[in-house]
């Protein structure tokens, strides 16, 4: 069986998406090289895509893959088939450069299942609820409504998409292609983006109505007023007073998603360029890629395999936990079409 109809078979068996959501995925996103497939007696049996992404780090950028739909046959589980695949999937991005991997548990006993391979929590978000004080049935006003991925003005709205990402310290990058498809998702799903301009852009959003309300999947702005307006548009929009939206994020908010090194010293060396000050020495261990074992020393913007400082202990988890948290940053991770 061709290798993508075998994956996308075993997405649809394991998750359950409609057959027209995942051709539309795989469309999109798929590529041969970058998808792992496990058989056993000759039928598709687990599988996941290592999907390559940017992560913006304090002017930096750090090469990372993103695992989507890791899934396994229901009768083959617990037999530590996908521990064996993630293990080959590490293999094969350090083979590649990647720095970083890192994946969005679908429930919360996975977070403890991929501690297990190394994967740290370090995305979290927080979900807000606004409530509309001004009646639904008063205009949306200056907001323009999107329903259609043809008729979106990509030249004005996403530079401004990525100028708002920009405004963080450290951020999974969105090019235009893969706006593109997070907008064709939106609007196969019954979606719609709202944009507010006067000279120019100056705030947008992505919503959704769902089965217990309006939920913005993703909303940027210029000033509070402009949020007040795009939540007020969501509201009018749907006749719906209740708006549930993602805040800013912090360690406050709900765990969303986890990270894990995969090649540590090319990792430690975009670190140490955006921290130059920071001076410290770590010994790390790391027992699914023994490549990433050794002691590093940081200091001056580098990262070098000699110094006098006496080394930190620490291993692939913790270090990755250590390097993405550093000095309070929280990573921001959205619209992964999870």
């Amino acid at each position: 069986m061709e290798k993508r109809k075998a994956i996308e078979q075993l997405w649809q068996e394991c998750f359950g998406d409609s057959e027209t959501f995942v051709r539309f995925y795989f469309d999109r996103k798929y590529r041969d090289e970058d998808a792992l497939l496990y058989e056993q007696d000759g039928k598709p049996t687990a599988a996941f895509l290592m999907l390559p992404y940017t992560i913006a780090w304090k002017g930096q950028s750090l090469k990372s893959a993103y695992i989507s739909g890791a899934c396994t046959q229901a009768n083959a589980r617990n037999q530590g088939i996908m521990g064996r695949l993630l293990q080959r999937g590490f293999q094969e991005m350090a083979k590649r450069g990647t720095e970083l991997s890192f994946l969005i548990p679908a429930e919360e006993w996975l977070y403890g299942y991929y501690g297990k391979s190394g994967y740290t929590t370090v995305f979290y978000r927080q979900e807000e609820v606004w409530e509309d004080q001004t009646g639904q049935n008063e205009e949306a006003g200056e907001t323009a409504i999107y329903t259609h991925a043809g008729e979106v003005p990509l030249e004005e709205i996403f530079p401004y998409f990525e100028k708002k990402l920009a405004e963080r310290d450290c951020y999974v990058c969105h090019p235009r292609e893969d706006f593109q498809t997070i907008l064709g998702d939106l609007f196969l799903s019954g979606g719609k983006l709202f944009v507010i301009r006067r000279e120019h852009i100056c705030g947008m959003a992505l919503a959704v109505q769902e089965e217990k309300g309006c939920k913005v999947k993703e909303i940027c702005y210029d000033m509070p007023e402009d949020k007040e307006k795009l939540l007020h548009a969501v509201a009018v929009c749907w006749k719906n007073r209740r708006v549930v939206f993602r805040g800013r994020e912090d360690k406050k908010g709900m765990p969303y998603g986890m990270a894990r090194l995969i090649r540590v010293p090319e990792a430690l060396e975009t670190f140490a360029r955006c921290y130059p000050s920071a001076e410290f020495a770590v010994e790390v261990e790391d027992r699914l890629l023994p490549g990433n074992n050794g002691v590093f020393y940081l200091r001056e913007g580098h990262c070098t395999g000699t110094g006098h400082a006496v080394p930190q202990k620490m291993d692939v988890c913790e270090l990755t936990q250590y390097l993405l948290t550093y000095q309070g940053i929280c990573p921001y991770m959205n619209l992964m079409i999870d």
